[in-house]
């Protein structure tokens, strides 16, 4: 038998996972331990995070501006650690001495069906994604910004509900100074069958608007792959909801004019 490996895969050391972390490789390919590491988000200088801290910004939570900044000491750490939300309700319930463990969900930034965009002066932009599965207490879909430097600087943005549903599996595309976020699995209740949600977040503020587009879209799309060519960004593969169904054919989101149209 033969098997595909790659270096991430192989990957297992913290030493080589920040080597491999400068060329742009699959970040989601990386064991949950390493990728901090890959990432530079283990250079963050460790915060002091009480339990106090901790039960003050452990539940996930939307912001009240666009975008609205957070540098709650426990959810930092939580990047520097990557640990999941289960691994945070463990630590903070032994080291405050007591087993009162609060519900979940409890904030992570151990993701899944989210971005990372590398920007030309070297930032890594991670978009929202989900934490566990829906039948998990710790389920959860963000709507939030990270960005690291690779150096240990670090900044974190949330945003109201309204202006950035929470999203996964989405698409982001870097065009210029903004990315892009096309399609998004979210929460059952989001999902309307035959549109297709697009976002647009500024890399000058980091604020993110939401894009009104006509034409044909190809529906609630997610996990699928999205190119610019020219002015436009071209959407294939993926999946589209109800039904969990292949998208067939290939659509272009038109920027100039914000006109999705079937190019195949």
């Amino acid at each position: 038998h033969s098997y595909e490996t790659s270096a991430v895969s192989a990957c297992q050391s913290a030493e080589m996972a920040a080597l491999l972390g400068r060329f742009d490789p699959p970040f989601a390919q990386f064991d949950d331990d390493l990728l901090p590491h890959a990432t530079g988000a283990a250079r963050i200088p460790e915060p002091k995070v009480t339990p106090a801290d901790f039960r003050a910004a452990m539940a996930p939570r939307f912001g009240t501006s666009n975008p609205d900044p957070c540098d709650a000491p426990f959810l930092l750490d939580q990047i520097r650690t990557g640990r999941s939300a289960y691994g945070a309700r463990q630590a903070f319930r032994d080291q405050s001495g007591t087993r009162d463990a609060p519900d979940g969900p409890v904030w992570s930034f151990q993701r899944f069906g989210r971005s990372i965009t590398r920007l030309p002066d070297g930032r890594l932009v991670f978009i929202a994604g989900e934490h566990e599965d829906h039948y998990d207490d710790d389920f959860c879909i963000y709507n939030d910004v990270t960005v690291l430097d690779g150096r240990g600087g670090v900044a974190l943005y949330l945003y109201p509900r309204d202006l950035f549903p929470p999203t996964d599996f989405h698409s982001a595309t870097l065009i210029g100074d903004e990315i892009w976020l096309i399609g998004c699995l979210g929460y059952r209740d989001q999902r309307i069958a035959g549109e297709t949600q697009v976002l647009c977040l500024s890399l000058g503020d980091f604020s993110v608007t939401q894009i009104a587009t006509s034409g044909t879209p190809p529906g609630w799309i997610h996990r699928h792959d999205a190119v610019q060519v020219g002015e436009d960004i071209l959407v294939s593969g993926g999946k589209l909801e109800p039904g969990y169904r292949d998208l067939e054919g290939s659509y272009a989101l038109h920027l100039p004019t914000r006109l999705w149209r079937r190019v195949t």
